[in-house]
């Protein structure tokens, strides 16, 4: 399931060429999985939900234009995450958000797995971290945010608390961030992590 939110400002003007900076998301969940080996989760499609929403709400981080995908295979993630990062201008703000299964190979790198990942094939079938890492540095966005929910345990706290992570991605998104920054949830703890701009 795919859907795009844009929106627009009157005193926007997109023909302009010195026009306003953007804020853009790619907020992607999945919860079914294809492959046995891999266990449904309960919560990633509400998140995408109720981030997303947080994210159009114009009092709060007024995006102009959020993406979700909702249990999409792995080549229409991928084709997505690397529209995210194109021809961007170096003051928008881009934000990846995913919640999902995290699985590592035997080399211990990380990739994400999507509806059709299957665990023995991680190079072929999931999204490896490592393609991520690489748009976020070859884009001209000097303002990029990564989010990586990876368990069920943030997930379940928000049942408790359903404003819990948008609280936090908001907060964040709010600030001024300079330079890539990578947010890692899991095993109830949150994890900031400031990367080096690779490109200069």
């Amino acid at each position: 399931c795919t859907a795009t939110f844009i929106a627009r400002s009157p005193e926007k003007k997109p023909d302009d060429g010195d026009r306003m900076s953007r804020k853009l998301a790619l907020i992607i969940g999945n919860n079914e999985y294809q492959d046995a080996k891999l266990a449904r989760l309960a919560t990633p499609g509400e998140d995408v939900n109720a981030l997303a929403q947080v994210l159009r709400t114009p009092d709060i981080c007024e995006f102009d234009e959020v993406t979700t995908l909702i249990n999409e295979p792995a080549p229409a993630v991928s084709r997505a995450i690397a529209r995210l990062f194109k021809e961007k201008k170096p003051e928008d703000l881009i934000l990846l958000y995913f919640s999902g299964h995290g699985l590592r190979d035997d080399r211990g790198h990380l990739f994400l797995a999507v509806k059709d990942t299957e665990p023995d094939l991680l190079n072929a079938t999931a999204i490896p971290a490592v393609f991520i890492t690489d748009e976020m540095d070859r884009t001209r966005s000097k303002r990029q945010v990564m989010f990586l929910v990876t368990d069920e345990t943030l997930s379940d706290a928000q049942r408790q608390d359903p404003s819990l992570w948008t609280r936090v991605v908001s907060h964040i998104v709010m600030i001024d961030v300079k330079g890539p920054l990578t947010v890692s949830a899991g095993a109830d703890q949150i994890t900031l992590h400031l990367r080096e701009d690779r490109r200069h």
